[in-house]
């Protein structure tokens, strides 16, 4: 979807000599050894992330700005984090700093803290990434098994 909804503006901006294209990504696209146990999930983001990049090169010299916000956690439904922290800002919050970030380049993370979740996924050992992801994937996979074999057993 996200290839044919750039074919389909990216004429109409080019013909004018001006537009931005705003990819959502994730920073789950983001972590060199991919995101264990969100192997799609995260080669799609990785996807939107490099299409974006490559766009923003190809289109920059027509006046087309094209670039990839890489969010890590932001309070909402779909993360099911309710309440904002230091490191999950609430949806409002985030907005702000992307719209701060609009022009940094092809590829961002826009919020301050997920800046350094980001740097520690890019620098730390292979080793600790791998078993801080899988430890925290597994346990997100065992809550939500309980939570169905609950909703059956009722």
């Amino acid at each position: 979807a996200i290839t044919e909804m750039s074919r389909i503006v990216v004429q109409g901006m080019v013909k004018h000599h001006r537009g931005v294209i705003l990819n959502i990504g994730s920073g789950a696209g983001r972590i060199p050894i991919g995101n264990p146990l969100y192997a799609v999930y995260s080669a799609s983001k990785a996807y939107v992330d490099f299409l974006s990049r490559s766009m923003a090169v190809e289109l920059k010299p027509l006046g087309v700005t094209v670039q990839c916000q890489a969010p890590y956690m932001v309070t909402s439904k779909l993360s099911k984090i309710r309440h904002s922290s230091l490191f999950v800002p609430s949806p409002d919050t985030f907005v702000a700093s992307s719209l701060k970030a609009l022009c940094d380049g092809s590829s961002v993370v826009p919020f301050w803290s997920h800046k350094l979740q980001d740097w520690l996924m890019q620098n730390l050992p292979t080793w600790a990434v791998k078993a801080i992801l899988v430890k925290m994937h597994l346990g997100l996979r065992r809550r939500f098994l309980r939570k169905l074999e609950s909703k059956k057993s009722n």
